[in-house]
C-alpha cells in the first residue's frame, strides 16, 4: 500500500513538473545610453514571460529575443514576442525563431511580452537581450552647422 501511495505522488509531481507554466516577470530597470541588460530563461510547458525597462532620456534602443532551437532537446513552438507599445514593433526571423527590434524609443517604460510553448526534450530555451545608445544627430544638423561658422568667419 504504502508503495503506490509513493508511486502516486510522485506519477503527480512528475505530471505537475511537465506541465509548469513558465511566468517570469524580468525588469531590467533604469537604462542609461551605452547600457545593456539581458536574461537566458530555461523554461517547460506554456511560457507567458514579461520583460520591462526604462529610459530616462530618448535613446536608441536594441532588443533580441532569441530562441535556442535544439531540436530534439531545447525547443519552444509557437514563440512570439509582442511589446505593449506602438512604439516597438518586432521584426520575425523565422530562420533562426528570433524578434528583434532596432529603433529610438522617448523616455518611459516599456514591457514585452514572450509567449510560447517548451516542447523538447530538456523544455526550452531562449535569450533577450536590450541595450541602449545615444541618438544620432543627423547629417543635415552637421551641414548646417559648418555653414553657421563659416557665414560667422565671413562676417567678422
Amino acid at each position: 500500500m504504502r508503495t503506490n501511495q509513493i508511486s502516486t505522488i510522485a506519477a503527480l509531481v512528475i505530471f505537475a513538473a511537465s506541465t509548469a507554466v513558465s511566468a517570469t516577470t524580468v525588469d531590467f530597470g533604469e537604462l542609461s545610453a551605452g547600457e545593456s541588460a539581458g536574461s537566458a530563461q530555461f523554461v517547460s510547458g506554456a511560457v507567458s514571460d514579461t520583460f520591462s525597462f526604462t529610459l530616462t532620456d530618448p535613446l536608441v534602443a536594441s532588443i533580441v529575443i532569441d530562441s535556442a532551437d535544439l531540436d530534439p532537446y531545447f525547443l519552444i513552438a509557437d514563440f512570439a514576442a509582442l511589446a505593449d507599445s506602438a512604439s516597438i514593433v518586432f521584426a520575425f526571423d523565422a530562420a533562426d525563431n528570433s524578434y528583434s527590434f532596432v529603433g529610438a524609443l522617448d523616455a518611459g517604460t516599456y514591457s514585452f511580452d514572450v509567449t510560447g510553448d517548451a516542447t523538447g526534450i530538456f523544455g526550452g530555451q531562449y535569450l533577450v537581450a536590450v541595450g541602449v545608445t545615444p541618438i544620432p544627430l543627423p547629417a543635415a544638423f552637421w551641414l548646417f552647422s559648418a555653414a553657421l561658422l563659416m557665414l560667422r568667419r565671413k562676417a567678422s
